[in-house]
């Protein structure tokens, strides 16, 4: 992206295929002349609906409405494809064992927060293996980086190194936008978007497999639980009044107002 506002904000947006990203990062590694650092967001699976290149549970099915789940599970074995063609062409340039290899997630399906998503590294010579029980997020991945190349974290950095164990769950924090609609340009801008929190509509957080959401409109909070979760780790929050304390003070730290909690917000006039 030469200019990054332009191309999210202008009405016409070139599209970039998944396979146009793959060839760019291969001509990328192979111009490369020295150690580098290349990020691959690909789309196939973001939804919500999907055009997967080799159908299989989807096959004699018609996409008549959006999320369906044959379609996103085509989408997600393409992924699987384009990932297996990254690595050989790693292999064929005599890189594979001198890169870092990570692949993740963003986001669940129907742009979830609360559901798990991958977080892998292939390191060189499979030098650390194994699996984590305890949640990670994805501003783990420059500590570990960093960790693994025995460089110093910047104190900024929030996330943790994944080859450190950690004593204690670390919450997981996220964000929700509000409505959007389409300006007279056609293009999509946020209707929520004034003070003190702009864009935001909620603010989550996930401890251990519960997930509490905090509505910054009306100050409600609520809480679900992760599905398929396997760790045994036991949630140090008894109710919602803790999740609460620690979601209101997440957004004071970051320059943002508390809510006030339902019994306190004042009900309108009739």
């Amino acid at each position: 992206m030469p200019n990054e506002f332009a191309e999210v904000t202008q009405k016409r947006r070139p599209s970039i295929g998944d396979g146009r990203r793959i060839a760019q990062l291969k001509t990328f590694i192979q111009q490369a002349k020295q150690p580098f650092f290349a990020h691959l967001h690909l789309m196939g699976t973001h939804g919500n609906k999907f055009r997967p290149k080799k159908p299989v549970w989807s096959l004699h099915e018609e996409q008549k409405k959006p999320w369906m789940v044959d379609y996103y599970d085509d989408a997600i074995a393409d992924f699987d494809r384009q990932l297996q063609d990254v690595v050989r062409f790693l292999q064929q340039q005599h890189r594979f064992e001198n890169t870092v290899l990570v692949i993740g997630s963003d986001h669940g399906m129907s742009h979830s927060a609360h559901e798990r998503v991958p977080l892998m590294f292939r390191f060189p010579h499979a030098a650390w293996h194994g699996s984590i029980a305890a949640n990670t997020q994805r501003i783990d991945v420059a500590p570990t980086l960093l960790d693994f190349l025995k460089l110093p974290t910047p104190n900024w950095m929030e996330g943790h190194s994944v080859l450190r164990k950690q004593s204690a769950p670390t919450p997981v924090f996220s964000t929700r936008g509000g409505k959007r609609a389409k300006n007279e340009q056609g293009v999509w801008q946020s209707v929520d978007f004034q003070p003190p929190y702009y864009s935001m509509s909620s603010v989550g957080m996930l401890v251990c497999n519960q997930f509490w959401r905090l509505d910054l409109k009306n100050g409600r909070i609520t809480r679900r639980l992760v599905p398929e979760y396997f760790g045994n780790c036991r949630s140090p929050i008894g109710d919602s009044g803790a999740a609460r304390s620690l979601l209101d003070e997440h957004l004071r730290q970051r320059g943002y107002p508390a809510p006030q909690a339902p019994d306190a917000v004042a009900k309108p006039r009739h």
